[in-house]
């Protein structure tokens, strides 16, 4: 795989725009969804959740293949203990390949999804190299091959089949779906603002996040999870993701990479 070409979709900055998208899509999952709203506190300390997700992606993608194995080895050590009964009642364990798989799973669709969003797509040659990619890096996680589709028509069938059965609603994606109501303390940049101005502008931002996250999600999902989607909420939220999409293609390439892709493209001889 061309690591360039992985560091330029992959790094793209564009790619934070979808996290709540990322993180509905993993939850969703009914193991995923409990062993999360289970053995998690990301409600009661959202922003050390995010800076530990930032620095795993972080050490995964863009350190070489070294410190991919570390952080895969690390991952697989932390969820090692992690296991219960789902809503249904199912026992889980989170390194089932087809649980830990499936957060790895999203991970391909969410790529074609940013550029298919914000950008101009992503070209059928690029699709499949990233495609290609994203199976190779399964092994980070500790998934087979077979626990992974061999094809891109495999994927896009497992996709389809999952979206239309597979997902449902659960405590935590209730709780990224209105972050406007859930105000968490300020993260620690902003912990001496003033508790009434921190509310006010965790509602206004909390409420544009509120859409922009509904919004992104697949058409299907936004049925299947029963969100309210009017042609009010899906005309502002286009507006918005062309606004998006004109800034982005004005910026030189390098600006829409996150620094730690941009710096590690740099290096490469």
């Amino acid at each position: 795989m061309d690591e360039v070409l992985a560091l330029r979709y992959g790094g793209d900055i564009r790619n934070l725009l979808l996290g709540n998208r990322t993180f509905i899509l993993q939850l969703a999952h009914p193991a995923v969804g409990a062993g999360v709203v289970q053995h998690s506190n990301f409600r009661q300390d959202p922003w050390h959740r995010l800076r530990e997700i930032a620095h795993s992606g972080d050490r995964m993608m863009f350190h070489g293949h070294d410190a991919a194995e570390a952080e895969g080895r690390r991952l697989r050590e932390l969820h090692r203990h992690i296991h219960g009964h789902d809503a249904h009642g199912r026992r889980y364990h989170a390194l089932n390949p087809e649980v830990y798989g499936w957060v790895h799973f999203v991970f391909y669709e969410t790529t074609l999804a940013c550029h298919q969003l914000f950008g101009d797509g992503v070209p059928e040659a690029h699709q499949e190299l990233l495609f290609q990619n994203w199976r190779a890096s399964g092994a980070y996680f500790g998934l087979r091959d077979k626990d992974l589709p061999a094809s891109r028509q495999a994927y896009w069938s497992k996709w389809w089949q999952v979206l239309s059965a597979g997902l449902e609603t659960n405590a935590a994606i209730e709780y990224i779906l209105n972050l406007s109501q859930h105000c968490p303390p300020p993260p620690p940049a902003l912990q001496r603002l003033p508790e009434t101005l921190w509310r006010t502008l965790w509602r206004a931002l909390g409420t544009r996040s509120d859409l922009a996250t509904r919004g992104m999600l697949p058409p299907a999902l936004r049925q299947r999870l029963g969100l309210e989607w009017n042609a009010t909420q899906a005309r502002e939220f286009e507006r918005n993701r062309r606004r998006i999409q004109r800034l982005f293609r004005a910026l030189p390439a390098d600006w829409r990479l996150l620094p730690a892709a941009r710096q590690r493209l740099h290096a490469l001889p």
